[in-house]
């Protein structure tokens, strides 16, 4: 017997039970208490005590997260501590799993599963409610945290996205099909929010649509394809993306599904505003907007109206674009989509500061930035700054420019990678300058109102 085998032994059975899901689970940088104690069938308070016993003894390690949002300390499986099985001693833990017989450790990953695809939902409920239209299977009655608000359950999608991926992928090949396209499914408000594509265009093409599919659930596939579509456009995969797209649009007409229909349009709208064909850009997106205003879905008109508003602003038609984005301001206001509402105010400040109305552009921006600190909504609390700075500059405020360069920045800096290193190219430019040329982004750079 081994000094690990001797410690195991020792332990209380409650103890040596959530040593076990360590050895079921597929391997995680760390673990909450919720999911070990859905995991392992047990209540939160007696899991929590047993962690700690298995830390005492040197089993398990606790880990401590960086986490961004002070409001995750309220969640109680990150509150509760993150832990995880040192490498050396991972392959006694899935040894001790071995003992659990495989029905055990089936039902014990499923439980794991359905933990997170319950607990995911819950948030994408309250952060994304659009998007929160799709079925979900459970295998019994999972355990699953519940949030206050937006701010805790963006914290907690957050804090446990890698592992929510994991269990996707997890749920895939074990031939959990209907699982493996729900927890994707689940995921997407957290695709809005990092600028991990290549990430996205797997979890979507080659989990989601294909396990949507394979449960004969021809409407989740069509929709898990055009957000696949969606990340290969962001990509620059344009090609791709269209192809998939047509495909898509192929089987809505077909069995008439009116809302993949629209989303089909939108791509292939974004597609082409992204390819420099705007006046087919505006025409698919007006034919998108018909259907969404058809069946009477308020919110994604909205959004219809957004991309037209914005496309309108790009070409120079300042009335238009004014018209479609203050409608769809206060349709997603009206609907309670503060998140969405907050973006159409940042593009109708663009576009008031493109037609050279500062002042406006400028007081709009600052209630934009905290509306999505309201929201937590980081990159794109980033965003309305870097778009502040923007006017600044073009003014000749140069401080200004620069402090808000600075804070938008210290935002992307945790979040986008590419656009934090873009930003500092521009500041050193301006810090270069007296008078430097304000930043304008392309056809192809500036930000879609879909992002």
């Amino acid at each position: 017997m081994t000094v690990l085998d001797h410690k195991f032994q020792r332990l209380p059975a409650v103890a040596r039970r959530a040593y076990q899901v360590f050895g079921v689970l597929p391997g995680l940088s760390s673990i909450g208490v919720a999911e070990v104690a859905a995991a392992a069938g047990m209540p939160p308070a007696a899991t929590a005590d047993a962690l700690q016993e298995l830390v005492r003894c040197g089993l398990v390690e606790r880990r401590d997260v960086h986490v961004e949002h002070d409001e995750a300390q309220g969640i109680d499986d990150v509150a509760g501590g993150r832990f995880r099985v040192p490498a050396g001693v991972l392959e006694h833990a899935v040894g001790q799993a071995e003992a659990l017989g495989e029905r055990d450790r089936a039902s014990m990953l499923r439980r794991w599963l359905d933990h997170l695809l319950a607990t995911a939902t819950n948030a994408q409920t309250l952060v994304a409610p659009r998007h929160r239209i799709l079925e979900r299977d459970y295998a019994g009655e999972p355990q699953s945290v519940e949030f206050t608000n937006p701010a805790l359950a963006w914290a907690w999608l957050e804090t446990h996205q890698s592992n929510l991926v994991a269990a996707a992928r997890t749920a895939y090949w074990t031939g959990w099909w209907g699982c493996a396209w729900q927890l994707v499914d689940s995921l997407h408000p957290l695709d809005r929010r990092f600028q991990r594509d290549e990430q996205w265009v797997k979890l979507y093409l080659d989990i989601a649509a294909p396990g949507a599919r394979s449960v004969g659930n021809h409407r989740a596939g069509r929709r898990m394809s055009t957000a696949g579509a969606a990340a290969l456009r962001r990509l620059g995969r344009y090609d791709e993306a269209r192809a998939l797209l047509y495909q898509v649009l192929h089987s809505a007409r077909t069995d008439e599904d009116q809302a993949a229909e629209a989303d089909a349009l939108l791509g292939l709208g974004d597609i082409a505003r992204a390819t420099g064909q705007t006046a087919e850009a505006g025409s698919l997106h007006r034919k998108a907007l018909a259907l969404w205003d058809e069946a009477g879905h308020a919110v994604d008109a909205a959004l219809a109206r957004m991309r037209l508003g914005d496309l309108a602003s790009f070409r120079g038609e300042s009335a238009a674009a004014y018209d479609h984005l203050t409608r769809a301001r206060e349709e997603l206001v009206a609907a309670g989509n503060a998140h969405e509402a907050a973006r159409a105010a940042s593009f109708l400040a663009r576009a008031h500061g493109q037609a050279g109305e500062h002042d406006q552009a400028q007081d709009l921006l600052r209630d934009v930035v905290d509306e999505f600190a309201a929201c937590g909504s980081v990159l794109w609390q980033a965003r309305a700054l870097e778009w502040a700075g923007d006017l600044h500059q073009e003014l000749g405020r140069h401080q200004e420019a620069r402090a808000a360069y600075v804070e938008a920045f210290g935002l992307y800096d945790r979040r986008s990678p590419l656009d934090a290193a873009r930003l500092a190219r521009v500041r050193r430019e301006l810090d270069r300058h007296a008078t430097p040329a304000p930043t304008q982004l392309s056809v192809t750079e500036r930000s879609h109102p879909d992002e």
